[in-house]
């Protein structure tokens, strides 16, 4: 089984959404309270990879072992353009070597919240495709830092609430969601249908560096 990366729903092919906020360069952003200074360089073109092996805290602490099903070295973050008050960034999986990889397709992130240098996307309801089955997610949200004048993405944290039950038939063989989370060292949740079958996923990366590398945001992955 190997997951397949794709965001559904709240977004629209073919464009681009915008991060709000103050723009480079104006006022500092907070984090948990701590005020940092605004990056003066441009981030627009710049692509970071958020390695697997880099991943420092994972909840539950099973998903960490977790990142083979997922494929490449890592999740790769584009910012596609910068203005004053805007970002537009779009995510994709790398492929073994850290590119782009020509088969896995770009995705477009919701509105982030965006005080230089911090980004924030506000919660929201997605999707994935795991071994072809979907799996719901709430709560989906990527927060972040860009630093040292944007070589860097830091204190990066992705996190949501996954419907498990697609993946827990896989798993465990008999559809026990449960199951399935508490392999994971996991707590189980009740899903908005009622059902027990949801568990809050984090992880949490300290950095994230600025990779040289090609990448096309509006890369066709039809033909694969």
């Amino acid at each position: 089984m190997r997951f397949v990366f794709g965001f559904f729903g709240l977004l629209t092919a073919g464009t681009l959404v915008s991060c709000s906020g103050v723009g480079f360069g104006l006022e500092a952003g907070e984090v948990d309270g701590v005020s940092y200074p605004p990056i003066s360089s441009s981030v627009e073109g710049q692509t970071f990879l958020v390695e697997f092996a880099d991943v420092q805290h994972t909840v539950p602490s099973g998903l960490s072992n977790m990142w083979s099903l997922l494929g490449g070295k890592g999740l790769l973050l584009h910012v596609v353009a910068e203005e004053d008050a805007h970002l537009e960034v779009v995510l994709a999986l790398s492929d073994d070597e850290g590119d782009q990889s020509p088969c896995e397709p770009v995705h477009k992130l919701p509105s982030p919240d965006w005080t230089n240098p911090v980004f924030h996307t506000p919660p929201v309801s997605t999707q994935v495709s795991v071994g072809g089955e979907p799996v719901s997610i709430d709560a989906f949200e990527i927060e972040g830092m860009f630093a040292s004048e944007g070589d860097y993405v830091e204190e990066l944290r992705l996190s949501g609430v996954f419907d498990i039950r697609g993946l827990a038939t896989d798993a465990v063989g008999d559809g026990e969601a449960c199951a399935f989370v508490e392999q994971l060292n996991g707590e189980c949740m009740t899903c908005a249908d009622g059902q027990d079958a949801c568990v809050l996923m984090e992880l949490n990366v300290a950095y994230a560096e600025r990779v040289g590398i090609s990448f096309d945001p509006s890369l066709d992955t039809s033909g694969c």
